[in-house]
Order: C-alpha cells, then structure tokens, then sequence
C-alpha cells in the first residue's frame, strides 16, 4: 500500500485517534466516536456495513480503514496465539 506506513504488529494500549492518524484517516474520529467505537478491539470488529452506517461512503477510504481493520485482527490473533490476554 503506497503511502501508508503500515506496521505488522499493533500496541494494543495504542488509542483509537492514534490509530486513526496512523493509517491517515482522522478525519473520521468524531464518526468512530458517535458510532461508540472507543478501542482498537471495537475496531477489529468492524465491518463493511458498519463504516457505511458510520457515514464512511468513499470506497477509497472504506478499503483504507478495513485493510488496516484486517492488520489489526491480524496482530490481535498472533498477539492471543502466544498467550498474551487483552486487559480491559
């Protein structure tokens, strides 16, 4: 992906806004917020349905964010896979 800079693994006390800017979508905090999307587990759940419901409509943007979504499953996977528990 040209122009992300996109990190296999995750911090997990990372915050949502954070995580927003890492991937260069921020400008959608105040919509992950009135959706009630508060951590980066929230956001491993995530789908399609849910960035259009949130008002998320350019496809561009969609794929940005739901590629990052399937990095972060990803590390939350490998992170449960050795052991490691979320706290929350």
């Amino acid at each position: 992906m040209e122009g992300i800079n996109v990190r296999l693994s995750v911090d997990f006390d990372e915050s949502l806004s954070d995580w927003l800017r890492d991937i260069k979508m921020d400008r959608y905090a105040n919509d992950f917020h009135s959706a009630g999307i508060a951590s980066l587990e929230d956001v491993a759940r995530l789908s399609l349905k849910d960035l259009v419901d949130m008002g998320i409509l350019l496809v561009g943007h969609q794929k940005k964010i739901l590629n990052a979504v399937q990095l972060l499953r990803a590390s939350l996977h490998a992170s449960l896979s050795n052991g490691n528990l979320l706290q929350t």
